[in-house]
């Protein structure tokens, strides 16, 4: 009886463990089931997020950033992605070091990118993807020379920026591959160093791997109302980014100036605001101070614009 009693208290035990193993799985579940969204019936193509995405957005929150994925209103949104361009938007904010720009993305962004052909959306995360590399170069490369970055939050160009530039504006070709700045930076640089700085940093990139396909000398486009060196490159993973060389103020007054661009482009050539904000735009330019011997780097592979 003794025998029985032992073994019978040894099978209630493994009964108990086994239920309460299974009502902890069951919590377990039905808590990965409030967390990862069940996405709307609006399209095969979209999809909840993977529990990965979930885990990631969960772990990343005791790292100190705000509330949830930057894109969450993406998800909320009309916009149909499928679960891998999520988990490559994911993988940007959190893994890429990329958060701090994506969070800046709004409903116009979204729609954008919606309204992407999903070979464009490949081909805009591609150089997305690439952007932290190409950066880390560029901040290390510009630092040993005396520059310093600006703006760097805006280093990769607004999903509506980039379809605008492809599909909206007179001049667009149609094609998001041909925008050249979906990765962009700007190096300030000292008044008495600029010229020499601007070919030290170049001739560095060059030296490792980087390639010139077009150089815009805005400081003899005396016509056009902005001063900088407008350098469009290749990474060694063949990105097309676009770096900037600015000075101090020319920089404060060049923000000003590009914040009245906004205005302006919006408006007919003939109309009278768009006169007086032309003029305003190079009244602020010619504020600026041009550096010494920057006449003397040239334009390559660039057709002078023209503000009118």
């Amino acid at each position: 009886m003794t025998f029985v009693k032992r073994h019978f208290k040894k099978i209630l035990a493994s009964a108990i463990s086994l239920i309460t193993a299974g009502v902890i799985a069951s919590a377990a579940s039905a808590a990965v089931s409030q967390n990862v969204k069940t996405a709307p019936s609006a399209g095969s193509q979209r999809s909840a997020p993977s529990l990965q995405i979930t885990e990631r957005r969960f772990k990343n929150r005791e790292n100190g950033f705000e509330a949830e994925i930057p894109f969450s209103e993406l998800y909320n949104s009309a916009t149909r992605l499928s679960t891998h361009e999520y988990e490559r938007l994911s993988a940007l904010a959190f893994e890429k070091g990329e958060y701090d720009a994506l969070r800046l993305w709004n409903v116009k962004d979204y729609d954008a990118l919606g309204k992407m052909l999903p070979r464009e959306r490949g081909y805009y995360l591609r150089a997305l993807e690439t952007e932290e590399s190409i950066g880390s170069k560029i901040k290390s490369t510009a630092s040993e020379f005396g520059g310093s970055m600006h703006k760097l939050v805006h280093r990769i160009k607004s999903p509506a920026s980039a379809y605008e530039a492809a599909h909206d504006r007179p001049d667009s070709n149609g094609s998001i591959k041909q925008v050249k700045d979906l990765v962009r930076y700007c190096v300030i640089l000292d008044d008495d160093s600029y010229t020499a700085s601007t070919r030290k940093i170049l001739g560095t990139l060059i030296r490792n791997g980087y390639a010139v396909t077009a150089v815009w000398n805005a400081w003899t486009d005396t016509g056009y109302p902005y001063r900088a060196i407008n350098v469009t490159m290749l990474s060694p993973e063949r990105t097309k980014f676009e770096l900037q060389f600015q000075t101090r103020n020319g920089a404060l007054i060049n923000d000003l100036t590009h914040n009245l661009y906004e205005k302006r482009r919006l408006l007919n050539k003939s109309s009278d605001e768009y006169a007086e904000i032309l003029k305003e735009q190079r009244e602020l330019a010619d504020q600026i101070s041009i550096p010494r011997g920057v006449g003397a780097l040239p334009d390559f592979n660039h057709r002078k614009k023209s503000a009118v």
